[in-house]
Protein backbone atom coordinates (compact mmCIF):
# COMPACT_ATOMS: atom_id res chain seq x y z
CA UNK A 1 0.00 0.00 0.00
CA UNK A 2 1.29 3.50 -0.86
CA UNK A 3 0.96 6.30 1.70
CA UNK A 4 0.59 10.00 0.82
CA UNK A 5 2.21 12.27 3.37
CA UNK A 6 1.14 15.91 3.88
CA UNK A 7 -2.05 15.69 1.83
CA UNK A 8 -2.82 15.03 -1.79
CA UNK A 9 0.15 17.04 -3.01
CA UNK A 10 2.58 15.44 -0.58
CA UNK A 11 5.20 12.74 -0.95
CA UNK A 12 4.00 9.27 -1.89
CA UNK A 13 5.79 6.28 -0.39
CA UNK A 14 5.14 2.57 -0.72
CA UNK A 15 3.75 0.08 -3.20
CA UNK A 16 0.63 0.43 -5.32
CA UNK A 17 -0.10 -2.43 -7.67
CA UNK A 18 3.02 -3.24 -9.64
CA UNK A 19 4.79 0.09 -8.96
CA UNK A 20 6.78 1.43 -6.00
CA UNK A 21 7.00 5.09 -4.90
CA UNK A 22 9.98 6.42 -2.92
CA UNK A 23 12.10 9.53 -2.48
CA UNK A 24 15.71 9.98 -3.48
CA UNK A 25 17.69 13.18 -3.11
CA UNK A 26 14.49 15.03 -2.33
CA UNK A 27 12.71 13.80 -5.47
CA UNK A 28 9.72 11.53 -5.84
CA UNK A 29 10.68 8.36 -7.74
CA UNK A 30 8.35 5.72 -9.14
CA UNK A 31 9.46 2.41 -10.65
CA UNK A 32 7.76 -0.77 -11.73
CA UNK A 33 8.39 -4.00 -9.90
CA UNK A 34 10.20 -6.80 -11.72
CA UNK A 35 7.86 -9.46 -12.94
CA UNK A 36 8.11 -12.70 -11.05
CA UNK A 37 8.04 -16.00 -12.90
CA UNK A 38 5.16 -17.95 -11.43
CA UNK A 39 5.35 -20.78 -13.94
CA UNK A 40 5.22 -24.15 -12.33
CA UNK A 41 7.62 -26.91 -13.20
CA UNK A 42 6.15 -28.89 -16.14
CA UNK A 43 4.49 -32.16 -15.25
CA UNK A 44 5.82 -35.48 -16.56
CA UNK A 45 2.91 -35.60 -19.01
CA UNK A 46 3.75 -32.13 -20.30
CA UNK A 47 7.43 -33.02 -20.70
CA UNK A 48 6.48 -36.17 -22.60
CA UNK A 49 4.23 -34.20 -24.95
CA UNK A 50 6.97 -31.63 -25.57
CA UNK A 51 9.40 -34.40 -26.47
CA UNK A 52 6.86 -35.94 -28.87
CA UNK A 53 6.29 -32.55 -30.49
CA UNK A 54 10.03 -32.01 -30.93
CA UNK A 55 10.48 -35.45 -32.54
CA UNK A 56 7.63 -34.93 -35.00
CA UNK A 57 8.71 -31.41 -35.92
CA UNK A 58 12.25 -32.65 -36.54
CA UNK A 59 10.82 -35.38 -38.77
CA UNK A 60 8.42 -33.23 -40.79
CA UNK A 61 10.24 -29.91 -41.11
CA UNK A 62 12.42 -31.06 -44.06
CA UNK A 63 9.27 -32.48 -45.71
CA UNK A 64 7.15 -29.30 -45.78
CA UNK A 65 7.14 -28.91 -49.55
CA UNK A 66 6.36 -32.60 -50.06
CA UNK A 67 3.55 -32.56 -47.49
CA UNK A 68 1.82 -29.69 -49.31
CA UNK A 69 1.30 -32.21 -52.11
CA UNK A 70 0.93 -35.53 -50.34
CA UNK A 71 -1.39 -34.44 -47.51
CA UNK A 72 -3.53 -32.00 -49.48
CA UNK A 73 -6.19 -34.63 -50.37
CA UNK A 74 -6.66 -35.44 -46.65
CA UNK A 75 -7.01 -31.80 -45.65
CA UNK A 76 -10.30 -30.04 -44.98
CA UNK A 77 -10.21 -26.50 -43.54
CA UNK A 78 -6.68 -27.03 -42.28
CA UNK A 79 -3.10 -26.82 -43.50
CA UNK A 80 -1.59 -30.07 -44.84
CA UNK A 81 1.38 -29.69 -42.49
CA UNK A 82 -0.89 -29.49 -39.45
CA UNK A 83 -2.77 -32.60 -40.54
CA UNK A 84 0.51 -34.48 -41.02
CA UNK A 85 1.80 -33.32 -37.65
CA UNK A 86 -1.39 -34.32 -35.86
CA UNK A 87 -1.43 -37.80 -37.39
CA UNK A 88 2.21 -38.54 -36.65
CA UNK A 89 1.97 -37.20 -33.09
CA UNK A 90 -0.84 -39.65 -32.45
CA UNK A 91 0.61 -42.66 -34.25
CA UNK A 92 4.32 -42.45 -35.01
CA UNK A 93 5.96 -42.13 -31.57
CA UNK A 94 6.78 -45.12 -29.40
CA UNK A 95 8.37 -45.61 -25.98
CA UNK A 96 8.07 -43.84 -22.65
CA UNK A 97 9.46 -40.43 -21.74
CA UNK A 98 12.35 -39.64 -21.77
CA UNK A 99 13.12 -42.48 -24.21
CA UNK A 100 10.47 -41.81 -26.85
CA UNK A 101 11.55 -42.36 -30.47
CA UNK A 102 10.10 -42.30 -33.98
CA UNK A 103 8.25 -45.49 -34.91
CA UNK A 104 9.20 -45.54 -38.58
CA UNK A 105 6.74 -48.28 -39.54
CA UNK A 106 3.90 -45.99 -38.46
CA UNK A 107 5.15 -42.73 -40.01
CA UNK A 108 2.82 -41.40 -42.67
CA UNK A 109 4.19 -39.06 -45.34
CA UNK A 110 1.14 -39.16 -47.63
CA UNK A 111 -2.57 -39.45 -46.87
CA UNK A 112 -5.62 -39.85 -49.07
CA UNK A 113 -8.31 -42.18 -50.30
CA UNK A 114 -6.66 -43.65 -53.41
CA UNK A 115 -5.74 -47.32 -53.37
CA UNK A 116 -2.27 -48.54 -52.51
CA UNK A 117 -0.96 -51.59 -54.37
CA UNK A 118 -0.40 -55.19 -53.33
CA UNK A 119 3.01 -56.85 -53.14
CA UNK A 120 5.00 -53.60 -52.97
CA UNK A 121 8.76 -54.02 -52.57
CA UNK A 122 12.01 -52.21 -53.16
CA UNK A 123 15.43 -53.67 -54.00
CA UNK A 124 18.65 -51.71 -53.59
CA UNK A 125 20.93 -51.89 -56.64
CA UNK A 126 24.37 -50.37 -57.33
CA UNK A 127 22.99 -47.24 -59.00
CA UNK A 128 19.70 -46.76 -57.19
CA UNK A 129 16.66 -48.74 -56.15
CA UNK A 130 14.05 -50.75 -58.01
CA UNK A 131 10.38 -50.70 -56.99
CA UNK A 132 7.93 -53.45 -57.88
CA UNK A 133 4.23 -53.84 -57.13
CA UNK A 134 1.07 -55.51 -58.36
CA UNK A 135 -1.01 -53.37 -60.69
CA UNK A 136 -4.25 -55.26 -60.11
CA UNK A 137 -5.54 -53.04 -57.30
CA UNK A 138 -6.66 -49.44 -57.89
CA UNK A 139 -6.83 -47.43 -61.10
CA UNK A 140 -4.30 -48.40 -63.74
CA UNK A 141 -3.43 -44.78 -64.56
CA UNK A 142 -2.59 -43.79 -60.96
CA UNK A 143 1.06 -42.76 -60.83
CA UNK A 144 3.88 -43.73 -58.50
CA UNK A 145 5.34 -41.42 -55.84
CA UNK A 146 8.62 -42.44 -54.18
CA UNK A 147 10.15 -40.86 -51.07
CA UNK A 148 13.48 -41.37 -49.31
CA UNK A 149 14.69 -39.67 -46.14
CA UNK A 150 17.86 -39.60 -44.00
CA UNK A 151 16.83 -38.26 -40.59
CA UNK A 152 20.28 -37.56 -39.18
CA UNK A 153 21.15 -35.21 -42.04
CA UNK A 154 17.59 -34.14 -42.89
CA UNK A 155 18.13 -35.31 -46.47
CA UNK A 156 14.90 -35.73 -48.35
CA UNK A 157 14.52 -36.99 -51.89
CA UNK A 158 11.21 -37.61 -53.59
CA UNK A 159 9.92 -38.05 -57.10
CA UNK A 160 6.47 -37.70 -58.62
CA UNK A 161 7.42 -40.24 -61.21
CA UNK A 162 4.48 -40.14 -63.61
CA UNK A 163 4.92 -43.91 -63.95
CA UNK A 164 1.47 -45.57 -64.12
CA UNK A 165 0.38 -48.25 -61.68
CA UNK A 166 -0.08 -50.64 -64.61
CA UNK A 167 3.68 -50.68 -65.33
CA UNK A 168 4.38 -52.54 -62.04
CA UNK A 169 8.06 -51.53 -61.92
CA UNK A 170 10.20 -48.41 -61.59
CA UNK A 171 13.94 -47.82 -61.24
CA UNK A 172 14.98 -44.74 -59.25
CA UNK A 173 18.51 -43.55 -60.05
CA UNK A 174 19.24 -42.20 -56.58
CA UNK A 175 22.60 -42.24 -54.79
CA UNK A 176 22.07 -44.09 -51.50
CA UNK A 177 25.72 -44.45 -50.63
CA UNK A 178 27.05 -43.60 -47.18
CA UNK A 179 23.75 -43.10 -45.33
CA UNK A 180 20.79 -44.91 -43.83
CA UNK A 181 17.62 -44.16 -45.79
CA UNK A 182 13.96 -44.67 -44.93
CA UNK A 183 11.87 -45.32 -48.05
CA UNK A 184 8.14 -45.02 -48.80
CA UNK A 185 5.90 -45.17 -51.84
CA UNK A 186 2.39 -44.00 -52.63
CA UNK A 187 0.10 -43.77 -55.67
CA UNK A 188 -1.36 -40.49 -56.91
CA UNK A 189 -4.47 -40.17 -59.06
CA UNK A 190 -3.99 -39.12 -62.67
CA UNK A 191 -5.90 -35.88 -62.08
CA UNK A 192 -3.63 -35.16 -59.05
CA UNK A 193 -6.64 -34.66 -56.79
CA UNK A 194 -6.12 -37.74 -54.65
CA UNK A 195 -3.32 -39.91 -53.33
CA UNK A 196 -3.00 -43.13 -51.35
CA UNK A 197 -1.68 -43.39 -47.85
CA UNK A 198 2.07 -43.87 -47.90
CA UNK A 199 3.55 -47.34 -47.44
CA UNK A 200 6.80 -47.72 -45.49
CA UNK A 201 9.17 -50.10 -47.28
CA UNK A 202 11.95 -50.14 -44.73
CA UNK A 203 15.33 -48.82 -43.65
CA UNK A 204 18.28 -49.29 -46.00
CA UNK A 205 21.97 -48.68 -45.51
CA UNK A 206 24.49 -48.83 -48.36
Amino acid sequence: MAIVKDGINGIVKGKAGNVVFYTMYGKNIVRSLPQTNKRKKPSLKQEAQRQKMALVQQLLKPMKDLIKITFAPATVNNAPYHVAKSYNLMNAIKGEYPDQVIDWKEVRVAAGAADLADACEVHIEPNGCRFRWSGEQGKSNDTLVVIAFVPGNNWLEYRLTGVPRSKEEYFWDIDLQGATWHIWLAFRSADEKDISNSLYLGEFCE
